[in-house]
């Protein structure tokens, strides 16, 4: 693995960390608007990781060629 993807790999696991912290504070106060807009952002995430995936396929498609 490269440092490169090392780094990438820590700061997801501590997004993760984040992410589980939040949802239980969420859960805690039972505040259904802010349950709605941490889903909104996480599936806001999700298509921002796809598109991104997408741009690092082209490009290294593109690099191969």
């Amino acid at each position: 693995m490269t440092k490169l993807e090392e780094q990438h790999k820590s700061q997801v696991s501590k997004l993760n960390e984040l992410e589980v912290k939040l949802m239980g504070m969420i859960l805690q106060t039972e505040n259904y608007d802010l349950m709605n807009l941490f889903n909104d952002w996480q599936e806001q995430r999700n298509k921002c990781n796809i598109l991104y995936n997408e741009l690092l396929e082209e490009t290294l498609n593109s690099a191969g060629k």
